[in-house]
């Protein structure tokens, strides 16, 4: 036990105001794309807010204008060019983050402040509050880069907004709007442009100055709906291991690359 740690990461931010701790990716540059650090660090800091004596509730968002659009095309690469060196880790690292989500009673608000794909999507939904951007969009993803929805999408989508719907979003890979996430369930709240980090610190506060063991306990309960679905997880983990060695995500990788447009939706802001 102890405080949170705030400088051992190399691409989050850490700060604790008033026993909330705010993690933020911080690899703006790159919309905040999961490279293999930022990878390893996710389960870490997640752990190191549960360990903590300073903070007892957290808000998760991304610098920039990204939440986080999942995998770096790099780190994609690499694990296509050589996965017998890199997928041990994409499956100890894809692993560790949904259990640090699961084994964490402190309560986690997402505040998505711009799009959210792939892990990053995964990072998002396994919050217990989602406050969305009404301009920031959200995919599962997996599908745009020829992988199988690995990273904890056919685990949480299904119970956020049922069996088929989930089917509809995870094998299209489509782009969701604020307004419809919140429509089917699969966020809690969209605010205007700017205000998703506001609105999750009134929440924050709130849950903070709560009595913690019964919102601790109550938390423990909730998440055991995705403890005894943690089989489907680890089924779409091992089946994104296989499809990431394939070439035709090679050749999407290429195309992603060499194409004047990209898989990301356009920012309306401009």
């Amino acid at each position: 036990m102890g405080n949170i740690k705030t400088n051992a990461y190399a691409h989050f931010n850490v700060e604790v105001r008033d026993r909330i701790a705010f993690i933020s990716f911080n690899r703006p540059d790159k919309m905040n794309a999961v490279n293999q650090r930022i990878s390893d660090d996710i389960p870490l800091v997640l752990k190191d807010f549960r360990a903590s004596d300073d903070a007892d509730v957290a808000v998760v968002t991304g610098e920039g204008r990204a939440f986080s659009i999942g995998g770096d095309l790099q780190l994609m690469q690499d694990m296509n060019d050589d996965p017998e060196t890199h997928l041990p880790d994409l499956i100890a690292t894809a692993g560790d983050l949904v259990r640090a989500h699961l084994d964490l009673d402190k309560p986690i608000i997402a505040a998505i402040n711009g799009p959210a794909m792939g892990a990053g999507a995964a990072m998002a939904l396994l919050c217990d509050i989602i406050i969305m951007e009404r301009h920031a969009t959200i995919s599962d993803g997996h599908l745009m880069g020829a992988l199988t929805a690995g990273d904890g999408g056919a685990l949480i989508w299904p119970l956020a907004v049922g069996l088929t719907r989930a089917k509809k979003y995870l094998l299209t890979a489509d782009w969701i709007s604020a307004e419809e996430a919140e429509r089917i369930g699969l966020v809690s709240e969209v605010v205007d442009t700017g205000d998703s980090l506001r609105r999750a610190t009134e929440i924050a506060k709130r849950f903070a100055g709560a009595p913690q063991v019964p919102l601790r306990f109550t938390k423990r309960a909730l998440n055991l709906w995705l403890w005894q679905n943690l089989p489907i997880f680890e089924q779409s983990l091992a089946l994104e291991a296989i499809s990431i060695s394939r070439a035709d995500v090679a050749r999407t990788i290429d195309k992603i690359r060499t194409s004047r447009t990209t898989a990301m939706p356009p920012d309306p802001r401009g």
